[in-house]
């Protein structure tokens, strides 16, 4: 019998783990130290090959070791329904178990599991980013299953759902040091004999038909005995095959595989296997059918494909009108300008009311250097009219265009592809380009700029001119912006503007070179430019008659990667959307256009105008508490500030992040910035409250507390710091982080608040308002009234912050309380009118007597013994002579 191993936290993946779910599972690993991976279910041939020369480096459990009552954490990846867990699916719905998921698939099915949902093509790819940023530290080794993982689920970046952040994401294994013999390897190793026997069998059945217009490739055959990897086939079929959708078929063992693949955005093929059994995505798909004809399995799968697969676009749906002609005996310089003004690459040529050619905007130009512009059009054009009918599928336009067969094809309402000598202009419907069939494949020629909000470009306007400090920037701002793409206001100051606030942040972002800009714009204000190079950033500062000192902060539109664990971003241009994007909440990614030709424009692509006016904190995306924990506190400042309330989805987010212990680590010097921020706010009570609410205390550190008697000791401290003697002299963001950490030892206040960076005179403070300000309250609690000299030396020293503490856990009205405040208000800072100059002067030898006698002298003076300057010189000479 297998002894059993406890596991606390278990990390599982699907039945036949291919590499985006192992390396996924490694990912997890990191996430979750002591964590073990089970292997349940096979892995694929590839895969178990890789595992076994890296065992040694990987904690793992067999499935029949698992000790399943000792599991407290299940992390699934790639998997996200109970049911793919065989033997473990109990263990799933355990109400004692948490569950959290990472996959990129679609919702989980599991009842309170926590889910963090990619939209990337690569699972891996979000969660390499997520311990890039908390700086954990990846192996050659998990660098080299995270590339391969990457490689395999993004069909080595060719499917239509890749991202950028898949292609930076596989930069970043290169970074640390995957092995790239290992990939060429495992991601296209030899097939066994067997695998090359079915290979031979399936390819003689492939077939092609059309589905939707789309190519479907199609493959079967029985292989009897079970083989290893059969799956990998498929990618082989498709190296000899042209085709949009691929399906193979292989009976083992009285069973059938089914395999699929798309690279086309109107097939999801985990969509068309979903009703035989099937799951995966909608690249790629596989499904285990219990029958024994892989013929019948395949037709089936055919069926349901046609179901799923979206109508083809037709010639009639994608083409452009009207039909643009010019003469043939019209000068070339004439049609040139008519392509100009149209925007075309080329023009019809007509005659008659009859289409007879076509001729290339690249042939007008090249006439025109040649010095023929005023030659006839039909000098230059091509004779002829490409034409076909209306029913044309886009993938028949493809090829004809891809082909080189013709260049624009005139539309007519039916036919097949032919050519004409002569087509009456009244017959053709529309012109179709490569453009054209592009635009319809989802292939922009260029980047189209992006239409803004007009609600949200509405509202700007209207308040926009009240904003003083932005109108008195503004006309130098258009000066500079006209060389630039686009200028911007961006972020948190467009959230202000719509608020109605006056003192917004200055941030503008800038399409193109945000550091020229900012040179310029320094020129224009007469101040002087302070860039950042590497952060393609910088701060123009300049005086303002009305405020004094001016700033402006100004960034290029950009994107951020990250080259190595824990290394600082790495910066490069891009897009509006793509910065917009990369922000926090959808009420902070928003962007209002500067430059005269379309000031106030504003740019909302994220809902955040909405959001705004329904008073909502409302993440970007479902990884947005794991990549940066400190929005957390950010989003709770918001609530507080604005009155506003996160959302459903945001504050499920925000507590399976606190719950899950996957918010990282949350000590940093931007963890600092934001709690002193939050603490800041005008109603840190509500703030505080809903930290605690969340648990958002405990995963700061253990022992701090924002609990109901922190939030009051916290309001207590506030109505105090308005009034004699604290008022003006209080810092009261270290009161309240007294009051937070009032549980904490002293090294474990100094321990958290270094790794806040907080200055060390300040932890200082903070350390003695926790440990010494109990002490003080304790010996001021006797019943005996002290003398006021007594008070002196006892309190005498301490920050203003700690006293105010030791009022603050004293009970109101008690002695403590009162002769803590009886000494600020009378006795602190009290001075004698004598040095230690006027003794000297009197003969008196230097001598450390002098001390002495001075600080005797001034308890006289504070119990009322002596009193002006004479009395305290004859009684510190006394002194100094009965000494």
């Amino acid at each position: 019998m297998t002894a059993k191993i406890p596991v606390q936290t278990l990390i599982l993946s699907h039945a036949n783990t291919d590499f985006d779910g192992f390396a996924g599972m490694l990912a997890a690993q990191l996430l979750y130290p002591g964590a073990r991976i089970c292997l349940h279910g096979g892995v694929n041939r590839n895969v178990r090959e890789f595992y076994n020369l890296h065992a040694e480096q990987i904690p793992s459990v067999e499935p029949s070791a698992v000790d399943v009552d000792s599991v407290r954490t299940l992390a699934l990846v790639e998997v996200s329904d109970a049911a793919r867990l065989g033997q473990f699916e109990q263990l799933a719905r355990d109400e004692l178990v948490e569950v959290v998921v990472f996959d990129h698939h679609g919702d989980p099915t599991i009842d309170g599991a926590m889910s963090f949902i990619a939209a990337d093509g690569s699972l891996v790819t979000n969660m390499l980013k997520l311990l890039i940023e908390r700086g954990i530290e990846v192996t050659p080794m998990q660098a080299t299953a995270f590339a391969l993982g990457i490689h395999e689920d993004t069909g080595s970046l060719t499917y239509s759902s890749t991202t950028q952040r898949d292609v930076e994401a596989l930069a970043a294994c290169m970074r640390m040091g995957c092995n790239q013999e290992l990939l060429a390897r495992y991601l296209r190793g030899p097939l066994q004999p067997e695998q090359r026997e079915l290979l031979r069998r399936l390819d003689s059945t492939r077939a092609q038909r059309e589905v939707a217009g789309l190519k479907v490739v199609t493959a079967a055959a029985g292989a009897g005995s079970y083989i290893e990897d059969v799956s990998t086939l498929v990618s082989r079929i498709g190296d000899i095959a042209d085709w949009d959708v691929l399906l193979m078929a292989v009976e083992m063992e009285g069973r059938v595989l089914v395999v699929g693949r798309s690279r086309t955005s109107a097939v999801a093929i985990d969509r068309a296997l979903e009703p035989i059994g099937g799951g995966g995505h909608a690249q790629a798909a596989s499904a285990v059918v219990r029958v024994a004809d892989p013929g019948a399995v395949l037709e089936r799968a055919l069926s349901e494909l046609e179901k799923v697969a979206k109508p083809p676009l037709l010639a009639a749906d994608v083409m452009s009108r009207p039909v643009h002609a010019v003469s043939s005996q019209d000068a070339i310089s004439a049609a040139l300008v008519e392509c100009q003004r149209l925007g075309l690459s080329g023009i019809q040529v007509a005659d008659d009311g009859q289409l007879s050619g076509v001729v290339a905007r690249e042939d007008l130009d090249r006439a025109v250097r040649h010095g023929l512009s005023h030659a006839p059009v039909k000098a230059v054009m091509s004779a002829g009219v490409a034409v076909v009918g209306g029913e044309a599928t886009i993938g028949e336009l493809r090829d004809l265009l891809a082909g080189g067969r013709a260049k624009r094809l005139v539309v007519v309402p039916d036919g097949p592809y032919r050519t004409e000598d002569r087509v009456a202009a009244a017959a053709a419907e529309g012109v179709i380009t490569g453009g054209d069939v592009l635009r319809a494949l989802r292939e922009p020629l260029t980047v189209q700029k992006p239409a803004p909000s007009p609600e949200a470009s509405e509202a700007v306007m209207a308040r926009l001119e009240g904003i003083e400090r932005l109108q008195r920037i503004l006309p130098q701002v258009q000066a500079v912006a006209a060389a630039y793409d686009g200028v911007y206001l961006v972020g948190g100051a467009v959230r202000d503007v719509l608020l109605g606030e006056q003192s917004l942040d200055l941030d503008l972002m800038v399409e193109g070179d945000a550091i020229a800009f900012a040179r310029e714009l320094a020129q224009e204000l007469g101040g002087r430019a302070h860039p950042h190079e590497k952060f393609q950033t910088s701060v123009v500062k300049a005086l303002d008659g009305e405020s004094g000192e001016l700033r402006v902060d100004v960034a290029s539109a950009r994107t951020e990667f990250y080259g190595a664990p824990g290394a600082l971003p790495e910066v490069e241009r891009s897009t509006l959307r793509h910065d917009l994007a990369r922000r926090d909440f959808t009420i902070n990614a928003m962007a209002t256009s500067l430059r005269a030709e379309d000031l106030g424009a504003t740019y909302d692509f994220f809902g955040g105008f909405r959001d705004l006016r329904q008073k909502t904190v409302r993440v970007l995306h479902n990884l947005s508490f794991v990549e940066d924990p400190t929005r957390l506190l950010r989003a709770i400042r918001y609530e507080s500030r604005l009155g506003f309330r996160m959302d459903g989805h945001t504050l499920s987010l925000a507590r399976g992040s606190i719950e899950t212990r996957l918010v990282g680590d949350l000590s940093s010097a931007r963890l600092r910035d934001e709690l002193l921020d939050m603490l800041a706010e005008p109603r840190v009570e509500a703030a505080l409250a809903r930290v605690s609410e969340l648990g958002l205390d405990r995963a700061l550190h253990p022992r701090l507390d924002a609990g109901p008697e922190a939030v009051a000791l916290v309001a207590q401290s506030r109505d105090h710091a308005r009034r004699p003697p604290y008022a003006g002299i209080l810092r009261e963001p270290l009161v309240m982080l007294a009051c937070l950490c009032r549980r904490m030892s002293a090294d474990e206040v100094y321990e958290w608040l270094q790794k806040l960076r907080l200055r060390r005179a300040e932890q200082d403070v903070v350390a003695a308002a926790v440990t010494v300000a109990p002490l003080l309250v304790e010996r001021l609690s006797a019943n005996a009234e002290p003398a006021p000299s007594h008070l002196h030396e006892l309190l005498e020293g301490h920050a203003v912050e700690v006293l105010l503490t030791a009022v603050l856990l004293a009970a109101p009205g008690s002695p403590a309380a009162k002769r803590v405040q009886s000494y600020l208000e009378r006795i602190r800072g009290a001075r004698l009118e004598i040095s230690g100059d006027d003794l000297r002067s009197a003969g008196v030898p230097e001598s450390p007597a002098i001390g002495v006698a001075l600080k005797e002298t001034l308890a006289l003076k504070l119990d009322g013994f002596v009193a002006g300057r004479d009395e305290e010189l004859s009684a510190a000479l006394r002194l100094l002579q009965r000494g």
